[in-house]
């Protein structure tokens, strides 16, 4: 398309005026009364239905109209009447004094490709795969397993199920097809969206920023674990050798004893973790070298955007599923899975009676979707107008809600056999006690009884029963932990069991948090690396300079991941950086489209790209279910933190555990000042554009093909019922009308130069239905003319 204009569309700039080039001086011919109705102004419809006789358009024509520069300064309705009107012009005459060819405007608009000369994906295969494998991430294989064996077993998957349709489903639905919309990147499409909501697109790729740095650290974390994998015996199967001393006793390495090998290679030989946040001590130079490596390997699959990283989707999206296959395969057939399975899904419908088993089930929804951090906005942005990215959220929302309880599946069957094997080893260990003690192994007597003992020589012996080893199976199986704890502790040392194989298993299983972790990479780079692509100052910057200076910049914060106190500062990032300031968005995201940018208007655009308007449910979600229980979330969140303190874990290495313990005053700056820093920007700039302070410059506009739409689904007239009128607050659409969207109040200060496509019978059927509305506009003396 170029720089050329088509008729055929019209901008997607829907809150903002278009600077449009004057072809012809204005009629200066105009009726002077200052009370004119709002409906004679020029560039209403029904000022528009008198030029027709000259300007005649046919059904789906356009019809430019062309302001003088002197408009852009009226702000009051009664001055702008008295303005001359507008010279109405053709698409045709439009096209002959810009010099532009005709076009082809009934082609197809999935193959059309943005005028300004945006990326697109190769097909919709790899969209999906790439969105798919955002959504995906580790969270889905070492978060909700845990979760649920922790609230209620199979009793969990009610409240999950119940929050994915609350809040899940929508909010997919709302973002990819906001994104769909506006064709931007999240920091340009909020502020597309209303001039408002400017620092709501900041926040996004702030918090964007901040979770790519500690996420790409969990990803070395991985990378580490899969280079010590490719050996026999693996590294973390024993504990250090003793050292023996010159006068004939050892050493035992006191931290591994009372911990566990994996425990104490994952603790001390990987991390070498202070024993505080207040001891960060030097770099550890072999996760500083796997850091460097993770955000090597991420510039080189993200130099050129998605022309690049989309070539890997198709691997890193569909690998971990042929892993999460064979491990099905290899653990159900363990001994013992059954155990692990059965304490996974056994339901405890009593738990369904806590508030906080909805709670975290509506959190794991919500941080599983990887939602309100741009990389859906950014991913759809570059899908063409007719996409049905209403179908694309179902597939997702399902697909990654079956990868978290099939992931279950996995896990615990693993889980189960670890868990059988420490059980088993245990009462082995309790036998060989009960016979030393009392000669059997049955009809064992309660601690602290009498208990008389037979001899080998025949004589009694009495005794008080002591306190033998204790060996509890569920025990075990609730030993499972969550996070990095069950990656790099739980499943290794499961993996230990499976003998000479043990490294095969090892390599594929970090290969595929690997693939996870990049896929989810792929989407939180792309929503920082789209909006820095579009900032007007870096458009002449290539873009693998972009690239290559953002992954510099990343790597040298996770320097500070890289210390003895690393893992403590990735529990920081992860929770203040990215959980609460997530939330966030996400709340004013729905009301930025349902409050602010209107439900009318998106449900229009939601007919225009895919044929249907939504169900009244997704618009009760938008407007009130969704933003609702995310502010539930939030104060519940600020409640913990404020009555409990701000808390994080800790390794003990005397006692061969963790422990949380309060956050120091220091840290607790820290974390507040990230949250700040990230969500201030969006009252900070509502609150200057309110007072007049702060002046957005126009964005270069996209193109949204609304005629072609139109034609393509064969959209008619919309006639609400009371129900929608009253709680959504929806308008008649007149049949045949090409419904642009109409300014917004809020970002428009001046009428500007508009752009709007009008059907020949919305000329008839709606004369009272105005192009744009200037009425509250500050009065206008006539020295401003």
């Amino acid at each position: 398309m170029g720089e050329r204009e088509n008729p055929g569309y019209m901008a997607s700039r829907p809150n903002s005026m278009m600077n449009l080039r004057p072809h012809a001086q204005p009629n200066e011919e105009e009726d002077s009364s200052p009370t004119r109705h709002s409906r004679d102004r020029p560039g209403s419809t029904n000022d528009l239905s008198r030029k027709s006789s000259t300007a005649r358009l046919r059904p789906g024509d356009s019809q430019v109209i062309e302001l003088h520069p002197v408009y852009k300064s009226v702000d009051n309705l009664s001055t702008y009447s008295k303005l001359p009107r507008p010279e109405l012009k053709t698409p045709d005459d439009v096209r002959d004094d810009a010099h532009v060819p005709d076009e082809d405007t009934t082609k197809s608009t999935a193959n059309l490709i943005d005028g300004g000369g945006r990326d697109s994906w190769d097909n919709k295969i790899q969209y999906l795969l790439a969105v798919i494998g955002y959504a995906v991430g580790l969270g889905n294989v070492w978060r909700f397993p845990y979760l649920a064996q922790e609230n209620g077993g199979g009793a969990f998957l009610f409240p999950y199920l119940i929050m994915l349709c609350l809040e899940g489903i929508p909010l997919l639905i709302l973002e990819l097809g906001i994104g769909q919309r506006i064709r931007k990147g999240p920091l340009n499409c909020w502020y597309d969206v209303s001039h408002w909501m400017g620092g709501l697109g900041i926040a996004a790729v702030l918090a964007s920023f901040c979770t790519s740095t500690y996420y790409n650290t969990i990803f070395s974390w991985c990378m580490y674990y899969l280079f010590n994998s490719f050996q026999y015996p693996l590294p973390w199967s024993d504990c250090p050798e003793p050292t023996a001393l010159s006068n004939g006793s050892i050493i035992v390495d006191q931290e591994c004893a009372v911990s566990s090998s994996t425990q104490w290679f994952w603790y001390r030989k990987t991390l070498d973790i202070a024993e505080t946040i207040d001891e960060p001590g030097t770099l550890n130079w072999k996760l500083t070298l796997t850091i460097l490596a993770a955000w090597l390997i991420i510039f080189v699959t993200m130099i050129r955007g998605i022309k690049s990283s989309g070539k890997l989707v198709y691997f890193t999206a569909t690998f971990p599923y042929l892993v999460l296959t064979i491990f099905l395969i290899r653990g159900v057939t363990l001994h013992g899975a059954g155990n692990g399975l059965l304490h996974l899904f056994k339901p405890d419908f009593n738990r369904l009676m806590d508030p906080e088993v909805w709670l975290k089930a509506a959190t794991q929804i919500f941080f599983s979707l990887s939602l309100a951090g741009g990389g859906l906005i950014a991913m759809s942005s570059y899908m063409p107008p007719d996409n049905n990215f209403y179908q694309d959220a179902l597939i997702v929302g399902v697909v990654n809600s079956f990868t978290s309880i099939y992931a279950g599946i996995v896990i615990f069957s693993i889980v189960g056999f670890k868990a059988t094997m420490k059980y088993e080893e245990c009462m082995d260990l309790r036998d060989t006690e009960l016979m030393s003690l009392i000669g059997r192994t049955d009809d064992i007597p309660d601690v602290g009884s009498l208990v008389d003992v037979t001899n080998a020589d025949g004589s009694t012996t009495s005794l008080i029963f002591p306190e033998i080893t204790s060996c509890d199976l569920t025990t075990y199986l609730q030993e499972s932990v969550s996070g990095t704890g069950l990656a790099f502790v739980t499943m290794t040392e499961a993996i230990d069991h499976f003998g000479v194989s043990a490294p095969f298993w090892a390599v594929l299983f970090f290969l595929m948090l690997l693939s996870l972790g990049l896929g989810s990479m792929f989407g939180i780079m792309q929503g920082v690396l789209t909006s820095l692509y579009e900032m007007e100052c870096l458009k002449k910057v290539p873009k693998e300079a972009i690239s290559g200076m953002l992954c510099l910049v990343n790597f040298l914060i996770g320097l500070s991941f890289a210390t003895r106190a690393g893992e403590y500062v990735v529990q920081i990032f992860d929770e203040y950086a990215a959980t609460i300031p997530l939330l966030i968005v996400a709340f004013f995201e729905c009301i930025s489209v349902a409050w602010i940018y209107g439900l009318d208007k998106f449900a229009q655009d939601f007919e225009l790209m895919i044929g249907h308007r939504p169900n009244w449910w997704w618009m009760l979600c938008w407007k009130y279910i969704s933003p609702i229980a995310m502010f539930v979330i939030f104060i519940f969140s600020m409640y913990q933190k404020i009555t409990e303190g701000a808390f994080y874990s800790v390794w003990m290495p005397t006692e061969g555990m963790q422990v949380s313990i309060l956050l120091p005053g220091w840290a607790q700056f820290v974390c507040a000042a990230l949250t700040l820093g990230i969500t201030i920007w969006i009252p900070l700039l509502a609150g200057l554009h309110g007072i007049n302070m702060l002046h957005f410059n126009d964005l270069e506009p996209t193109q949204f093909p609304v005629g072609d739409l139109q034609k393509k689904h064969n959209i008619g007239g919309f006639t609400p019922n009371k129900f929608e009128k009253t709680v959504f607050r929806l308008r008649d659409v007149a049949d045949g009308m090409i419904q642009a969207n109409p300014v917004d109040k809020s970002n428009a200060t001046t009428p500007g130069d508009v752009a709007v496509e009008i059907g020949e019978t919305a000329l008839a059927e709606s004369p009272n239905r105005s192009i744009y509305d200037v009425s509250d506009r500050k009065p206008l003396h006539e020295s401003d003319l």
